[in-house]
Protein backbone atom coordinates (compact mmCIF):
# COMPACT_ATOMS: atom_id res chain seq x y z
CA UNK A 1 0.00 0.00 0.00
CA UNK A 2 1.25 3.35 -1.32
CA UNK A 3 1.27 6.45 1.43
CA UNK A 4 1.47 9.85 0.64
CA UNK A 5 3.17 11.69 3.71
CA UNK A 6 1.56 15.40 2.59
CA UNK A 7 -0.25 16.31 5.45
CA UNK A 8 -1.96 13.55 5.95
CA UNK A 9 -3.20 12.20 3.01
CA UNK A 10 -5.03 8.66 3.20
CA UNK A 11 -2.74 5.81 1.91
CA UNK A 12 -3.29 5.32 -1.79
CA UNK A 13 -5.58 2.12 -1.86
CA UNK A 14 -4.96 -0.35 -4.92
CA UNK A 15 -7.59 -3.05 -5.34
CA UNK A 16 -7.64 -6.23 -7.63
CA UNK A 17 -10.72 -7.92 -8.76
CA UNK A 18 -10.95 -11.37 -10.53
CA UNK A 19 -13.82 -12.28 -12.53
CA UNK A 20 -14.87 -15.50 -13.23
CA UNK A 21 -16.88 -16.45 -16.10
CA UNK A 22 -18.80 -19.92 -16.61
CA UNK A 23 -19.87 -20.64 -20.35
CA UNK A 24 -23.39 -22.44 -19.41
CA UNK A 25 -24.52 -24.86 -21.31
CA UNK A 26 -27.90 -22.45 -22.81
CA UNK A 27 -24.62 -20.74 -24.47
CA UNK A 28 -24.76 -18.04 -21.70
CA UNK A 29 -22.41 -16.59 -19.38
CA UNK A 30 -22.48 -16.58 -15.33
CA UNK A 31 -19.91 -14.61 -14.22
CA UNK A 32 -18.67 -13.87 -10.47
CA UNK A 33 -15.73 -11.94 -8.87
CA UNK A 34 -13.98 -14.94 -6.64
CA UNK A 35 -13.29 -12.29 -3.87
CA UNK A 36 -16.94 -11.29 -3.82
CA UNK A 37 -19.03 -14.31 -4.70
CA UNK A 38 -22.15 -12.81 -3.80
CA UNK A 39 -21.79 -10.31 -7.25
CA UNK A 40 -23.31 -12.48 -9.68
CA UNK A 41 -24.26 -11.47 -12.72
CA UNK A 42 -25.53 -13.38 -16.64
CA UNK A 43 -25.22 -12.67 -20.20
CA UNK A 44 -25.71 -13.59 -23.79
CA UNK A 45 -22.69 -12.76 -24.21
CA UNK A 46 -19.20 -13.00 -21.82
CA UNK A 47 -18.68 -9.03 -22.50
CA UNK A 48 -22.70 -8.91 -21.80
CA UNK A 49 -21.94 -10.78 -18.37
CA UNK A 50 -18.98 -8.83 -17.64
CA UNK A 51 -21.08 -5.32 -18.13
CA UNK A 52 -23.86 -7.02 -15.87
CA UNK A 53 -21.44 -7.97 -13.27
CA UNK A 54 -19.63 -4.35 -12.79
CA UNK A 55 -22.94 -2.57 -12.88
CA UNK A 56 -24.04 -4.82 -10.09
CA UNK A 57 -21.01 -4.30 -7.67
CA UNK A 58 -21.91 -1.14 -5.86
CA UNK A 59 -25.35 -2.50 -4.70
CA UNK A 60 -23.67 -5.79 -3.87
CA UNK A 61 -20.83 -4.00 -1.55
CA UNK A 62 -23.63 -1.51 -0.11
CA UNK A 63 -25.81 -5.20 0.52
CA UNK A 64 -22.63 -6.40 2.54
CA UNK A 65 -21.74 -3.17 4.28
CA UNK A 66 -25.60 -3.28 5.82
CA UNK A 67 -25.07 -7.32 6.51
CA UNK A 68 -21.59 -6.40 8.27
CA UNK A 69 -22.93 -3.70 10.19
CA UNK A 70 -26.01 -6.09 11.22
CA UNK A 71 -23.86 -9.03 12.12
CA UNK A 72 -21.61 -6.73 14.69
CA UNK A 73 -25.09 -5.49 16.71
CA UNK A 74 -26.15 -9.27 16.81
CA UNK A 75 -22.77 -10.72 18.10
CA UNK A 76 -23.31 -8.68 21.15
CA UNK A 77 -21.63 -4.83 20.40
CA UNK A 78 -23.79 -1.87 21.40
CA UNK A 79 -25.06 0.61 18.70
CA UNK A 80 -23.04 3.11 20.78
CA UNK A 81 -19.86 1.08 20.38
CA UNK A 82 -20.14 1.23 16.53
CA UNK A 83 -18.56 4.13 14.63
CA UNK A 84 -19.73 4.62 11.07
CA UNK A 85 -17.86 6.68 8.42
CA UNK A 86 -19.04 6.50 4.88
CA UNK A 87 -16.59 6.89 1.86
CA UNK A 88 -17.62 7.86 -1.43
CA UNK A 89 -15.79 6.23 -4.56
CA UNK A 90 -15.90 5.72 -8.22
CA UNK A 91 -14.67 2.81 -10.12
CA UNK A 92 -12.61 3.64 -12.58
CA UNK A 93 -12.38 2.03 -16.04
CA UNK A 94 -11.07 -1.18 -15.19
CA UNK A 95 -8.67 -3.26 -17.48
CA UNK A 96 -8.04 -6.98 -18.67
CA UNK A 97 -5.08 -8.72 -18.29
Amino acid sequence: METNNKQGFLPMVKSHLTGVFVKEHDGRFTAFFSEIPEATAQGDTMEEAEVNLFNILPDVLEFKNDITNEEKIINGMSEESIQRKSYNFQLGSYATR
